[in-house]
């Protein structure tokens, strides 16, 4: 939104009835959960209840704020109860993107409450730790008055994959980069993390990471042992210099195309340390576009994520010009991989951003496949480009219903 910098929740209410407000119990610790909680502790300072991930990741926030010394903060653990005079807060494990979720039971004098929070069911979770199903079941034995659940895609059939198999397509793309892998995700997706930072030890790769939400995360989830990494297999962006490229993953903000992001930044060449060369390649590593035209002659991109594989993958130019429809529904290379789809707007931002890194390489700035040779592929190759331009403007246009 332009010139919006922040959307924070009408507390209106809370402000008029603050008698009544006993705390605010967070489910999980993602941006769209936490994120206006400084603002709202400005108004009414209340205690804030969370798991521990949960809690590390607000002090951070209040820090930053100069709240931290002036909003009670308390750690729980799964299955905790906290009373009241009237009513009571029960934290049962999920299982989500982020470490430490949980759904909460209110059990009040009218009935009892569900709030799912944000979930995903997994079997298989990075931590072992699968969602509390047996107990949710209970609750719906004793009877539950409201449900308030919330998971993305429930509209959609199926299931989504286990995050224990996006690992298995991670290590098969860095194991096969021959440059520097840049890989854009969640700053708080600690499971994620994880399995990247896994892949590229496997493949001596070191790791560093970019982005300010990024690093401090990173930071508060190696403290309390959520993410783990050897002290030796940790850089700082200033080492960059000191490592040949096909020993360097970076792990960066911008997986949604966020324009002040460090993945938008190195996209532009406004990144103050981090250049775009040959033979990166660049994983975008959560919710994508439905397709993506691209050249991987110097510079990969690959896109997979963690919902349901519907998607139209394409790769340019390999089936250009003779194919250019089937090449635009369905072919697949190696250098493109893509299990997910998204909502419009993110893809329009992201088909934006990697567009930018797709000609953004040193003073290359046309795939050699647009441009000619010599003077007898001059038109061939002007009606190339005229097309892929084209149907990228298509794409928008509809996609944005204009």
């Amino acid at each position: 939104m332009y010139g919006v910098d922040l959307i924070i929740p009408d507390i209106w209410y809370l402000k008029n009835n603050i008698k009544k407000v006993k705390g605010i119990f967070l489910t999980h610790g993602h941006e769209d959960h936490i994120g206006a909680l400084p603002y709202v502790l400005k108004e009414i300072n209340v205690p804030v209840y969370g798991t521990k991930l949960t809690i590390g990741i607000v002090k951070t926030k209040l820090k930053e704020h100069k709240l931290l010394n002036s909003v009670k903060l308390n750690n729980v653990e799964v299955g905790d109860i906290i009373k009241f005079n009237k009513f009571k807060v029960e934290f049962i494990r999920n299982t989500h993107s982020i470490a430490d979720s949980c759904s909460l039971a209110l059990f009040t004098p009218v009935g009892i409450i569900l709030h799912t929070g944000d979930f995903k069911i997994d079997y298989t979770p990075i931590d072992g730790e699968t969602m509390d199903l047996q107990r949710i079941s209970n609750l719906g034995k004793e009877g539950v008055t409201l449900l308030m659940a919330d998971s993305t895609n429930v509209e959609r059939k199926g299931h989504s994959l286990s995050e224990r198999s996006i690992g298995y397509t991670l290590e098969k793309i860095i194991s096969k980069a021959k440059g520097r892998v840049i890989v854009a995700t969640f700053a708080s997706n600690i499971h994620r993390m994880q399995q990247i930072v896994d892949a590229s030890i496997k493949n001596n790769r070191k790791i560093v990471f970019n982005g300010r939400s990024m690093e401090n995360i990173s930071k508060v989830a190696i403290e309390l042992g959520y993410l783990h990494i050897p002290d030796s297999e940790i850089l700082i962006i200033d080492d960059l210099k000191n490592y040949e490229n096909n020993q360097i993953t970076l792990i960066t903000t911008g997986s949604q195309g966020e324009p002040m992001a460090s993945l938008a930044r190195i996209a532009f060449s406004n990144h103050r340390k981090i250049l775009i060369e040959p033979n990166d390649t660049f994983i975008i590593s959560a919710i994508s576009p439905k397709f993506m035209p691209l050249s991987a002659r110097d510079c990969t991109i690959s896109f997979f994520a963690c919902n349901f594989p519907s998607a139209f993958p394409s790769a340019f130019p390999s089936a250009l010009p003779s194919a250019l429809p089937s090449a635009l529904a369905a072919s697949y290379t190696d250098s493109f991989h893509f299990l997910s789809s998204s909502s419009w707007l993110y893809s329009n931002i992201l088909i934006a951003t990697t567009s930018l890194l797709f000609f953004r390489r040193n003073s290359t700035r046309i795939p050699s496949w647009m441009h000619s040779s010599t003077a007898s592929s001059t038109a061939p190759s002007r009606f190339i480009s005229f097309v892929y331009f084209l149907t990228f403007a298509t794409y928008c246009a509809y996609s944005l219903n204009i």
